[in-house]
């Protein structure tokens, strides 16, 4: 279990991260985080929440919304494709 200051700074560090890679810097992320465990991504995924729900409330939009602009954006198909179970 990790403390509470180790997991503030990793998801700290992951934020910041991202924000630097949309600023066109590259973060050293092999050396910094390639040993985590659990593994960088899983902190990237909350930063991408925390930016997601920051553009929502600044934006006046729901997550969802926010989601769907980004996908439209990039051409994604959001909607979950269903597998028949035979």
């Amino acid at each position: 279990m990790l403390s509470g200051r180790t997991l503030r700074h990793r998801t700290h560090y992951a934020i910041h991260a991202a924000a630097c890679m949309r600023g066109g810097l590259l973060p050293d992320l092999l050396r910094e985080a390639g040993t985590w465990q659990p593994k960088l991504w899983t902190y990237a995924v909350s930063a991408v929440l925390l930016y997601t729900r920051a553009a929502g409330d600044r934006c006046e939009l729901s997550v969802s919304d926010v989601a769907g602009r980004i996908a439209a954006l990039l051409d994604l198909d959001l909607r979950s494709s269903q597998r028949s179970s035979s």
